[in-house]
């Protein structure tokens, strides 16, 4: 499985200054170091049809026909990611009408690296300021988007740390932006925005082991901590 836990610590009028566009309904925007996909979390998202504004979708897309709860449908099919490479093609855009391009707006995600018995899990962030993955997504009948996260190989520091899995979420340069939400973007224009982000420069640090055997949240949960052997990138 890919990513499993994002971050979103940006505060909101950090979000919009540096995106450019305003919540639609800001009081529900709540910072969050820790977005768990085993819950029914909600993302702060653009979507191609409302480009000029932000929205919240929750992670793990649905059928917009899907009509039983959330947990039911990942418990047997998880949507939390898409492989590019797979657009078009996966059950849910065999049975939704509504799918479309979408932005996710995160300030970092977690990997991990295994080594000598021991899982260390890693924060990758881009200097804690926001930044955008690739999405695709779906408006249910009653209103409510769900969403995936595109996923590709791995590169550059998260190839580096991530020893477990092979791939990574696609990141999305802030120029390329308006042309990702392009609902007739072409399949060759679709290919190259995948690598759109490549260049954007991510650190990464580990962090403590709590994230992983408690599943608890704290204050400092997103601080480096030093363990012997270990790289910091």
């Amino acid at each position: 499985m890919p990513i499993r836990k994002l971050s979103n610590t940006a505060k909101i009028d950090l979000i919009e200054s540096e995106l450019g566009r305003k919540f639609e309904h800001p009081k529900l925007y709540r910072p969050n170091q820790l977005i768990d996909s085993r819950n029914e979390e909600s993302l702060a998202i653009i979507m191609s049809d409302t480009p000029s504004k932000i929205s919240f979708g929750i992670w793990g897309m649905l059928p917009d026909d899907f009509k039983s709860d959330w947990e039911d449908y990942q418990k047997v099919y998880s949507t939390l990611h898409v492989r590019y490479k797979n657009l078009g093609q996966n059950e849910i855009a065999n049975h939704s009408t509504t799918i479309q391009n979408c932005l996710i707006i995160v300030t970092g995600f977690f990997i991990h690296h295994y080594k000598d018995g021991e899982l260390y899990p890693y924060y990758v962030h881009a200097q804690q300021k926001p930044f955008c993955l690739a999405g695709i997504a779906t408006t249910l009948d009653d209103g409510f988007i769900t969403c995936a996260i595109l996923v590709k190989e791995a590169y550059g520091i998260v190839d580096k740390i991530q020893n477990m899995n092979s791939l990574t979420p696609v990141i999305m340069d802030s120029v390329c932006y308006d042309d990702w939400l392009d609902p007739h973007i072409t399949d060759d224009a679709l290919k190259h925005l995948i690598h759109c982000g490549n260049d954007i420069h991510l650190l990464a640090h580990p962090i403590a082991k709590e994230l992983f055997k408690k599943d608890i949240q704290y204050e400092s949960m997103l601080d480096p901590v030093a363990y012997k052997s270990l790289l910091d990138y």
